[in-house]
C-alpha cells in the first residue's frame, strides 16, 4: 500500500517553531500549514505572532491571515483545507509541513472525523439563543459538559466562559442526542490515506516562561493596543478578539489599565494559554513525541532526509 508521511511540529507558544522552521529551510523545500486557531485571522499579525514578511518570503505559509475576525474557523475546516493543499504542495516537489499549536486542529486532520448530517434549521436556532441561555440548557440536558471553573477541560467537554464551544457542544448534543464527549471515550481511528510523523517541541519551564515574556512585551511594542483597537472599530465583539492579550490591550485603549499594569495581565494571559497547550499535550502524549530543539531538529531532519513516501 502506498503511504505519505507528512513531517509535523508542534508546540506552545513561544517555543521557537518559526525559527527551527528557518533552519530546516536551509535544506529543504518546505510549504507550511499552519495549525493555529489564531494566526488565521486577518489584521491580526501582531497579537496571534504571526510570520513577519522575512519569513514569509523564505517559506511560503498557508492559512495564515486569510479570515474575517468576525468568522470563526472549525476544526473540520482546518482538515478540509488541508486536504486540498497536501497534494497541491506534493505535485509542487515541495514538503508540506504541519507547524502550530491548535490540538484539536491536529486531532481532526489526523484521525477520522465524526460524520454528522448536519440540520441548518436546528444550527440556526442554536446560534440565534444569547450565550446565557445556551449555557442553561446544555447544563440542564448534560451538566458533565461543562468542565469546573479553573479547570483545563477534558476532552469533549467545554469551559462555561467558552462561546464558541458551548454552542457547538450544545448543538451536537441537540442534534445527535449525545453529548460531545461520548465521541471522544469511544476512541478516534486514525486516517488511513495519510501518516503524520513528527515532535512537539517544548522548553524547560523557566525559560519558555522567560521567552513568553519577552514575546509579550514585544507585541506592546510593536503596536498590539492600536492592533486591538482597529479591529474593535471594524468587527466589534469578534471571535478574533478572543485571543490572548487583545483584551488587556483594549482595557489600556480605553483608560482602565496604565502602561505598566498592562504588563503582567498580558503576559498571564499570554502564560495561560501556553499552559493550556502544553496541558493538551500531555493528556494527548501518544500522538508525537516532546523532544527539545536540538533533537526536535534531529528526528526532523532525519524524517526529511529519508523522503516523502507515496
Amino acid at each position: 500500500m502506498s503511504e505519505i508521511v507528512i513531517p509535523v511540529l508542534l508546540g506552545p507558544t513561544a517555543t521557537g517553531k518559526t525559527a527551527l522552521l528557518a533552519k530546516l529551510a536551509e535544506r529543504y523545500n518546505l510549504e507550511v500549514l499552519s495549525c493555529d486557531s489564531r494566526q488565521i485571522y486577518q489584521g491580526m499579525p501582531v497579537g496571534t505572532a504571526q510570520p513577519d514578511r522575512q519569513t514569509l518570503e523564505q517559506i511560503p505559509h498557508h492559512l495564515v491571515g486569510f479570515l474575517s475576525p468576525a468568522l470563526s474557523y472549525s476544526a473540520g475546516q482546518f482538515r478540509k483545507a488541508c486536504n486540498e493543499l497536501i497534494p497541491e504542495i506534493l505535485k509542487r516537489g515541495r514538503i508540506p509541513v504541519i507547524s502550530g499549536g491548535t490540538g484539536f486542529y491536529y486531532r481532526a486532520l489526523t484521525t477520522e472525523m465524526i460524520e454528522l448530517v448536519d440540520d441548518e434549521a436546528l444550527r440556526a436556532s442554536v446560534h440565534a439563543m444569547s450565550h446565557d441561555e445556551r449555557l442553561a440548557l446544555l447544563e440542564a440536558k448534560d451538566p458533565l459538559s461543562l468542565s469546573e471553573a479553573g479547570a483545563v477541560p477534558a476532552a469533549g467537554r467545554v469551559h462555561r466562559n467558552d462561546v464558541y464551544r458551548v454552542e457547538r457542544s450544545l448543538y451536537i448534543l441537540l442534534l445527535t442526542d449525545r453529548p460531545l464527549r461520548s465521541f471522544y471515550e469511544s476512541g478516534f481511528k486514525k486516517r488511513g490515506d495519510l501518516s503524520f510523523a513528527g515532535v512537539w517541541l517544548d522548553l524547560e519551564a523557566e525559560a519558555w516562561k522567560q521567552k513568553v515574556r519577552e514575546r509579550a512585551l514585544q507585541m506592546l511594542e510593536d503596536g498590539l493596543v492600536d492592533e486591538a483597537v482597529a479591529v474593535q472599530r471594524e468587527f466589534g465583539d469578534c471571535p478574533g478578539l478572543r485571543t490572548p492579550g487583545y483584551a488587556e490591550a483594549l482595557q489600556f485603549a480605553a483608560g482602565d489599565l496604565s502602561r505598566k499594569d498592562l504588563e503582567e495581565p498580558l503576559i498571564r494571559s499570554h502564560l495561560q494559554y501556553g499552559r493550556r497547550q502544553r496541558v493538551w499535550f500531555r493528556r494527548e502524549a501518544e500522538l508525537l513525541p516532546a523532544l527539545g530543539r536540538d533533537e526536535a531538529l534531529q528526528n526532523l531532519e532525519k524524517l526529511m532526509a529519508a523522503g516523502i513516501r507515496s
